[in-house]
């Protein structure tokens, strides 16, 4: 059996991909690629004709069925990247939005602009519905860069599997949490 290049397997799961309707198929196919091979992109670029083995291609062909299935990629990834941070995900949370990334900056915004007070010497920060936690750590993240007043973090999920993969993120990026 002849094995596939690098190359040309891209080649086929572009257009396979494509035909399913993905604006994205280059992109996904390289990125299940990297998955695959365990790789980075330098090292698909930089070996376009190195052939993959027989367990490398199955395990390529079978991150391309789940992405043909409408699986997201980031689902399939196992992270996505979120406010230059990469967070775990799963089944279990959303995969976070650039347009969410929005709110961390006003937040960030907002928590700067507050002055602490003997009434008030710590601010409080709530995410209700914190899924992967993407929101209050990458928020955390930046606030433990600059000066603000001192802010203590808290975040909640109905759902335990959820929390658990927050709780993963929060360990991830170095953010305390109980």
């Amino acid at each position: 059996m002849t094995l596939l290049s690098i190359n040309k397997a891209l080649a086929r799961a572009t257009i396979e991909l494509k035909s399913c309707g993905y604006d994205s198929a280059s992109l996904d196919s390289r990125l299940l690629l990297e998955k695959a091979l365990d790789q980075d992109s330098v090292f698909i670029l930089a070996n376009p004709n190195t052939p993959l083995t027989n367990l490398e291609y199955s395990r390529f062909r079978r991150y391309l069925r789940r992405r043909k299935k409408g699986e997201p990629i980031a689902y399939i990834l196992g992270y996505k990247e979120f406010f230059g941070l990469n967070f775990r995900v799963n089944k279990h949370v959303l995969v976070p939005r650039p347009e969410t990334e929005w709110l961390v900056e006003h937040s960030l915004q907002y928590l700067l602009s507050q002055t602490p007070s003997a009434a008030r010497p710590m601010l409080r920060v709530m995410d209700m519905g914190t899924g992967s936690g993407c929101i209050v750590v990458a928020l955390a993240k930046e606030v433990q860069k600059i000066k603000v007043p001192p802010v203590r973090f808290y975040a909640t999920d109905i759902s335990s599997k959820s929390l658990r993969i927050a709780k993963q993120n929060a360990n991830l990026h170095h953010i305390n949490h109980t």
